[in-house]
């Protein structure tokens, strides 16, 4: 696997399931600054210590998930919240259904292609300015 180039945008992943983040470094590695971190919490930290340029996260999680982050990263980082993709896998509760009827965040359903992925993240980047 090929380094990202040197200035290449940050971009943070947040996913509980860690072979999925593996996935991830693969799929984009090449071309972003990948930080990753295993629940919305430990995301958090992260970003609180940290900027980034776009975020990839899951939208369920047992340790804090997308609809809280989201909340956390518009304090946190004000304007970073809209730069976030969700990623679901088709099963979620009412809650997370109504979050996402609120927020205009793309969302990308497992399992999704890497070209998908990676023109979502372009456009992400590219809305930084």
């Amino acid at each position: 696997m090929r380094s990202p180039p040197p200035n290449a945008p940050r971009v943070l992943v947040v996913d509980d399931e860690l072979h999925l983040l593996r996935a991830y470094r693969r799929m984009l590695g090449q071309h972003y600054e990948l930080v990753t971190a295993a629940s919305g919490h430990a995301a958090e930290e992260l970003v609180e210590a940290s900027d980034f340029d776009a975020i990839i996260s899951d939208l369920v999680m047992p340790d804090g998930d997308g609809p809280t982050l989201y909340e956390r990263v518009a304090e946190l980082r004000p304007g970073l919240e809209r730069r976030i993709v969700f990623v679901s896998g088709g099963v979620f509760g009412e809650r997370a259904r109504t979050f996402l009827e609120g927020v205009d965040n793309p969302r990308l359903d497992k399992p999704f292609g890497m070209e998908d992925l990676q023109r979502i993240v372009d456009a992400l980047v590219a809305a930084r300015g």
